[in-house]
């Protein structure tokens, strides 16, 4: 890919940020876009995908649909997004993907909760981070608070609504996500959870609209109008992997939790293959000391009486 057409991506990339942070309606609309897509890429390229086609649902190469036994039937609807073949000199190719709509597959979608209690069950049944059920609130208002120094999220009873529930649920988990992705890049970083209410709620709202539940109220959702579109797209990042990692944990909950468990199960199993191999080294040192000798036997006892 040559330069020119790299800045000409980049330039398109500013833009397309710049105009999603503009205000809440468009920000709803990009959230919109991230709720109902089912591909696996960059936020860059994401951001670049909703540019080309906003009803885009699910992204691949030719060669990736191929695969799949699908084909290609309107050529023309290509999306050229960039690929980095060499991080150091920044070096890229152009990957030309199609959307299912351009091809004779047939569209997947997410499974659709007709019933929000039902939902909201199966949300607190595969939590990511250990759930703390409290009394009802002094003001008889229930609440959810992730707590990011002990890494959990305490619930108090008291709620008024299953809604209610759900979107407060929803965006503690968001909260405990973001948390963990900023961990990951600085395990030093301190979570303060007021900077990142926006973008829990921006979470919560692209989750329901995934799976079909009844969207919080929010009339606030843009980013600081202050950031420059980098720091914007950093945001749009937080905001996919929350997106991500909650939607993965309410479609494939019991897989997640045998697979926790199993990894558990094998930690554990390691740990105590390498107690018994320390134990065993340690008799098999103890053996190899040095030998003092036979112990001299006292004499008989009536040896001894002889001699008084």
């Amino acid at each position: 890919m040559d330069v020119k057409f790299v800045k000409q991506l980049t330039d398109y990339v500013n833009k397309c940020v710049l105009f999603y942070a503009q205000d809440s309606a468009h920000m709803k609309y990009f959230l919109k876009f991230l709720a109902y897509l089912r591909s696996d890429i960059s936020i860059t390229n994401k951001v670049i995908v909703c540019g080309y086609n906003p009803e885009s649902t699910e992204v691949r190469s030719a060669e990736e649909w191929a695969e799949r036994n699908v084909h290609i039937v309107k050529p023309d609807e290509r999306i050229h997004t960039p690929v980095c073949i060499d991080r150091e000199n920044r070096i890229y190719e152009d990957r030309i993907m199609y959307d299912i709509s351009a091809t004779d597959g047939k569209p997947e979608s997410y499974m659709q909760y007709r019933n929000i209690g039902t939902f909201v069950e199966w949300v607190l049944r595969f939590p990511p981070c250990p759930v703390r059920f409290l009394e009802e609130h002094k003001l008889g208002k229930g609440k959810a608070e992730y707590m990011p120094d002990k890494q959990e999220i305490e619930v108090t009873r008291g709620f008024v609504s299953e809604a209610e529930v759900c979107h407060l649920i929803l965006r503690e988990y968001a909260h405990y996500y973001i948390h963990e992705k900023h961990r990951k890049e600085n395990e030093k970083f301190r979570y303060n959870r007021r900077t990142y209410g926006v973008d829990a709620f921006s979470v919560a709202y692209a989750i329901c609209l995934r799976f079909g539940v009844a969207v919080p109220k929010l009339e606030n959702i843009q980013p600081d109008s202050s950031l420059q579109p980098k720091d914007i797209l950093g945001v749009f990042d937080g905001l996919d992997y929350a997106i991500c990692k909650v939607s993965d944990r309410i479609e494939h909950g019991p897989e997640l939790r045998r697979a926790a468990e199993e990894k558990a199960r094998k930690e554990k199993e390691e740990i105590e293959k390498k107690r018994r191999k320390e134990e065993k080294e340690r008799k098999e040192k103890e053996a190899k000391a040095v030998d003092p000798g036979k112990r001299p036997m006292p004499p008989e006892l009536q040896e001894v009486r002889e001699c008084f």
